[in-house]
Order: structure tokens, then sequence, then C-alpha cells
């Protein structure tokens, strides 16, 4: 797989502007709260899909944000001023880039009529909607140049528009925080219609001994267990189990893909973070995938520097970057590698 090797954010969300560098099959982002960590994701979600005009609407529904709201669009805005337009640019390990731009669908408005007169504006802009304008750029090519929009019609409807002179070949999973926002079900069907059953089940098992088998039926996934004479649903397994199979069926399902997880430590108890971690190294390496993860939890961080020194086959897999927003240079990435996160944590530093 070609993977993203750069990633550079201006005026997206809460970023002004953000350089990420030399990343490796498996980014982890740390830092406080309020940093962008999670914007981070949306950023690469949004690019690497650059031509679904309705993503801007998918990432604040996210957020708990009305998609339905035109003056919702504003949150996708540094500092919410539509004025500042955002724009994420990848670029790939063999040098393939592609950039996507988000700025006000306008309308002309000459005539602005009040419940007591009309008053001449001369040529007010009125927002109604999004233009995405995205391109692509291959190693010794031109670049090639794409639009789409999002269009908020009078009447409430929102029509999204795609340009149909673009293919796009990357595929991108989002995996919320929340669990109750996030779906296993396709990535589970795919797996089995595949014929990879067994070897999700050996994973699954890894987290839980107890079970056995799985069964995707029409009103769920089921769990075979041992001592129970009936199958189990898996939500009332426990979150624990149901963000396990969430992550690994996203992560083997699909191959030569992006999988972005948002605070994967959410859910799951602490002495089971070696064995996500292990699986996830396993499992990505296997299908080909690049992952971007959030955390601010020490003990998952402290689970994966143990992973790392066990596994040296996982050590040049890996890149930790803490983002800070700094006084004098704004928001930054600091990258560290095994032995860097071996040392912070050895030295008690203060890296989530």
């Amino acid at each position: 797989m070609q993977t993203i090797n750069t990633i550079k954010i201006e005026n997206f969300r809460g970023i002004d502007s953000l350089e990420i560098s030399d990343c490796s099959r498996i980014n982890v982002l740390i830092g406080k709260n309020n940093v962008g960590k999670s914007s981070i994701l949306e950023s690469i979600f949004l690019t690497t899909g650059m031509s679904n005009s309705q993503l801007p609407l998918k990432i604040n529904m996210f957020r708990d944000i009305d998609p339905q709201s035109l003056s919702n669009l504003k949150y996708l805005f540094y500092n919410m001023d539509t004025q500042l337009h955002p724009s994420v640019r990848l670029v790939f390990s063999n040098e393939y880039e592609r950039g996507l731009t988000l700025s006000p669908l306008t309308q002309t408005i000459s005539d602005l009529a009040t419940s007591t007169k009309t008053v001449n504006t001369g040529a007010l802009q009125s927002m109604i909607g999004l233009l995405l304008d995205f391109y692509e750029k291959y190693p010794g090519k031109e670049k090639d140049n794409y639009q789409s929009k999002l269009d908020f019609l009078a009447n409430g409807t929102i029509v999204p528009s795609i340009d149909n002179q673009y293919f796009e070949e990357i595929y991108a999973t989002y995996l919320h925080s929340d669990n109750s926002k996030t779906n296993y079900i396709e990535a589970v069907s795919k797996i089995v219609k595949e014929k990879r059953s067994d070897y999700l089940l050996a994973l699954i098992s890894k987290f839980d001994s107890d079970i056995e088998s799985f069964n995707l039926l029409p009103d769920g996934l089921y769990l075979g267990k041992k001592g129970l004479d009936k199958l189990m649903l898996s939500n009332v397994a426990g979150d624990g189990m149901k963000k396990f199979i969430t992550i690994i069926s996203n992560t083997i399902a699909y191959h030569n893909s992006v999988v972005l997880i948002d605070e994967i430590e959410n859910g799951i108890h602490y002495s089971s973070y070696s064995i996500l971690w292990e699986t996830l190294f396993e499992s990505a390496q296997k299908s080909d995938n690049q992952l971007f993860i959030t955390t601010h939890s020490w003990e998952e961080l402290v689970s994966l520097q143990k992973v790392l020194r066990d596994r040296e086959e996982f050590q040049n897999d890996i890149a930790v970057y803490m983002i800070k927003k700094t006084a004098l240079r704004g928001f930054q990435s600091y990258r560290l590698g095994y032995d860097g996160l071996r040392d912070a944590l050895n030295n008690e530093n203060e890296i989530r």
C-alpha cells in the first residue's frame, strides 16, 4: 500500500495551521484536550473521500451538530469564519498527492426585502451551501482539478453533487469514540462473504478465549460462548467486546485502506490494551492498511510500548505524534518513534 506520508491542514475546525510528517503504518495522536486530535482524523477522512460532498455533514454529525442546518457549516471553518477556507493536503509515500479546499457556495442578492422597505444592497453574498474543490497529482504528471458541491435549497432540501469525472480509489473508515455511533455489521458481513470468518473468530478469541463461534443473523451479530446453550447477542457481551469487534473487523475487512480510530481506549478495560495493540499490528500488516489513532490514556501508551518491546518486528511500523498548541509557533506536531516513546515513558514525561 502507498501510505500517507505528510498531512498539511489549514483553517479547519480549531486548527489554523498544522503539518504532520513521516507517517508510519500505525500513527498514534496524543495531546491535551482541544489541540485538534479528532479534527486531524476528520481532515483525513474528508480528503480520502474528497469527492463526496456529504462527508462534511457526516463529520458534523460525529459531533452531534445538526447536519440539516445551513448555518452549522460554519463549524468546519477556523474560528467559524467562512472567509478562511479550510484546506487539507495529503502527500503519499510514492509522491502522489491530493488536496481538498472548502469554501462557501454563495448567491448574489441585489435587493434585500424587509417588512417595511426594500434595501439596495449592491451585491450582497448569501451562503447557500458548500463548494469542495479538490485535486490529485501523480508524480511526473499535471494536477487534475475537480469540484463537487452541497446545495441547501430554500425548501430545506439538501442537494449533493459529485464531479463524475473523478473516481475515488481510496477507502477510509472513521470509527467514532462513541461505540453507539459506529457500525461493525457491514465489516463483519464483508468478512463472512469472503469466507474469512475463521480469521475474525481467531482474533475475537484472543480478546475472550471463551468465545467459540459467531453468527451474523438478520437482527445482529451473535456470539457462541462456552457454557451457554444459546447464542448471545454481541451488544450484550459488554462495551469492551463491542469496541474490540468494531475496531478489528473494520481493520481486516478492507485491504489497502485507511482506518481512523478516535479515542481507542473508550470501553476497553486496561488489562486488554496489550491484546488490542498486538492484534492491531498483526491485522494492519496482513490487510496492508494504515491506521491513525487518538488516545488520552497513559495506560494505553504503556501497553503499546510493552508490545513494541516484546515484538521487535512492529517497531518500524509505529509513529506517535504529540500535538501541541504553542504560544510562539502555533500548532506543532512532535514525532516519537519506538525509542522516543520508550524514553518518554521511562522518564515519566507527560506526553498525553
